[in-house]
């Protein structure tokens, strides 16, 4: 089953170019952005198979070919200034998890629109990638940020959260800078309390 499921996701990759290192390299930022120096020990980690794992050599060649490709970017004071008249440009709410810092390998516009035909190709997975984000306030306070009501009672579900308000239309708002989501909600929530 593991192999099938491999091989299937070698197609899809196949399909657009890319290897399965490069995959590992690329799925990271979606999820958070991190700096560049600790993306092999992230991309092993999160590896969807047990098997054919990149070296660190192999990712920091893979991380410079998607770089090549305008995929994927190293964060610099030039980006960053690219970054915030990118989201002038397009206003929303957000980015809720900020912007990314300073050393940080994350994607490019580019790099998020490869990343959407990769999940739309995906015969697995929801038409829409499920998005959730949350924003901790003051002490047991917390917002959950989704796309749609069902996946932020889900989300503080999840995580034990209780919700303390109805859901709440954000209209347009981004979880990443380069994810511009046009609708959604935002459910308050408190944090359990152990017992």
């Amino acid at each position: 089953m593991q192999n099938e499921r491999y091989e299937k996701l070698l197609c899809r990759l196949q399909s657009l170019s890319l290897t399965y290192h490069q995959y590992l390299i690329l799925q990271l930022p979606f999820y958070e952005s991190r700096a560049w120096v600790n993306v092999p020990g992230y991309a092993r980690a999160l590896a969807p198979f047990s098997f054919n794992l990149p070296t660190d050599e192999q990712c920091f060649r893979e991380m410079k070919h998607l770089w090549c490709r305008d995929l994927v970017q190293l964060v610099t004071a030039q980006s960053l200034k690219r970054i915030r008249l990118y989201l002038r440009c397009k206003p929303a709410r957000g980015p809720i998890q900020g912007l990314p810092q300073l050393g940080q390998l994350d994607l490019t516009i580019a790099g998020f629109r490869l990343w959407e035909q990769l999940w739309k190709r995906s015969d697995d997975l929801p038409d829409e990638i499920p998005t959730v984000d949350f924003v901790y306030r003051k002490a047991r306070s917390v917002v959950i940020f989704a796309n749609d009501e069902w996946t932020a009672y889900s989300a503080a579900a999840d995580s034990n959260f209780i919700p303390i308000a109805e859901p709440m239309a954000t209209g347009a708002w981004r979880s990443n800078w380069w994810h511009l989501l046009p609708s959604g909600v935002s459910l308050r929530c408190l944090t359990a309390v152990d017992t």
